[in-house]
């Protein structure tokens, strides 16, 4: 089920978040929330759940680098936070910081 819904992204969603985000940019429009984030945000507690759920299993080789990776990300991001004492800026950290680990487990999950 999470190939195919990898693969919808792939071939359709994608697509949508590029001119959405695009026409975001272009507007200057901040804190937008729009479907290719959310379904993006969707599809990478999905990635993220089957990575913890491969790694209970022994599935995956490798896979402790990604979780190292994830929980790495998630204590910067945290320090980064209470530092700055700001929890916008949290908020747009997650965000920011998610993009690339949902490139990294999209490539991982599409290519295994």
């Amino acid at each position: 089920m999470l190939r195919k819904a990898v693969y919808l992204y792939l071939s359709n969603f994608i697509l949508l978040d590029i001119i959405i985000g695009f026409l975001i940019n272009y507007f200057s429009v901040d804190g937008a929330l729009h479907p290719g984030l959310l379904i993006r945000g969707v599809l990478l507690i999905l990635l993220i759940l089957k990575l913890l759920s491969d790694l209970k299993k022994g599935l995956i080789r490798g896979g402790n680098t990604l979780f190292y990776l994830l929980v790495f990300l998630i204590i910067s991001i945290c320090i980064n936070t209470l530092l700055r004492l700001s929890p916008i800026f949290l908020i747009h950290e997650f965000v920011n910081a998610s993009k690339p680990i949902f490139i990294l487990l999209l490539s991982y999950y599409v290519y295994i």
